[in-house]
């Protein structure tokens, strides 16, 4: 890889190439059939200048890489995220069920002995 000196010396070797040289490389890039004018651009580009070109190009290559390396990771981390809230929510649901199992089974427990107690009440014996 460049280091920052070396990436600037590429910048300003591709900063002399002329907007007709600018186009032709467009065009090479897009795979249109150059005029007669953009084959005498593309000529007159220097051997620096292509080898700028070329690293300013690996340069890219390699950003672009790292960018969606980190758009992946990102991803997993959002997916990862989203799971375990995923997961605490149906732990709260099943939570929130139980204690209403068990708050029913109080109140039915609880009825119970009231019958229990209106049943021996109405025998004349006592509630326990």
């Amino acid at each position: 890889m460049h280091d920052e000196q070396t990436f600037e010396q590429d910048l300003a070797v591709l900063k002399a190439l002329t907007p007709r040289q600018w186009d032709a490389i467009r065009d090479v890039g897009n795979k249109v059939d150059l005029t007669a004018e953009e084959d005498k651009a593309l000529a007159s580009i220097t051997q620096d200048q292509r080898h700028a070109l070329s690293q300013l190009l690996a340069f890219s290559a390699w950003l672009k890489d790292q960018e969606q390396q980190a758009q992946q990771a990102a991803d997993q981390r959002r997916l990862a995220a989203y799971q375990a809230l995923t997961v605490a929510a149906a732990l709260q649901q099943a939570q929130a069920a139980q204690s209403q199992a068990q708050a029913a089974q109080s109140q039915a427990g609880a009825m119970w002995r009231q019958q229990r107690c209106m049943e021996n009440l109405s025998r004349g014996l006592p509630c326990y």
